[in-house]
């Protein structure tokens, strides 16, 4: 039921918003502001060379990230799992007193 007192709250806060905008005036010279400030705005302009550059180095950096991660798996691969898999073949029932519970 709270749910539904909430919701109704709600309700009569979206009204008392939108009818104090409504009650706000009408302002002809603030669209003329607004599209003045957009119409203002200059574009930056880039060179062919920098374009060029710039999408040179993001492909560099791809490439070394792309390089970098098969060179390190394999890396890592090749040293960590033959030497996990010797560690875990170890037998760690005295560790855990575990041998009383297998049969002998």
């Amino acid at each position: 039921m709270d749910d539904y007192s909430n919701m109704g709250e709600l309700e009569k806060m979206i009204d008392r918003v939108i009818k104090a905008e409504r009650e706000v005036p009408f302002d002809t010279q603030l669209s003329l502001k607004v599209m003045g400030g957009i119409g203002a705005r200059e574009v930056p302009v880039y060179s062919l060379y920098q374009k060029v550059v710039q999408n040179m180095a993001i492909a560099a950096c791809v490439l070394i990230a792309v390089f970098l991660g098969i060179y390190l798996g394999n890396v890592y691969s090749s040293y960590t799992v033959h030497a996990q898999q010797e560690s875990v073949s170890a037998n760690d029932a005295e560790l855990e007193k575990l041998n009383m519970f297998v049969v002998q």
